[in-house]
């Protein structure tokens, strides 16, 4: 939760300080140096995948 909350405010002020025609490329070049990061604890993730799966049976 504290490293989603961490990432989201990272993001925040990635977005403010970025010319907006430069955005997309810098926003490549973040979320790749990320990507390990984003990996979560599997457990996390597991309980994402869950939840997904659950509201979609609901519907």
């Amino acid at each position: 939760m504290a490293l989603r909350l961490q990432l989201i405010l990272e993001f925040r002020l990635f977005l403010i300080q970025t010319p907006i025609l430069t955005l997309a490329r810098k926003f490549q070049l973040w979320r790749s140096s990320r990507i390990m990061l984003l990996g979560l604890e599997a457990a996390d993730q597991h309980s994402m995948v869950r939840k997904r799966g659950r509201s979609l049976l609901s519907d």
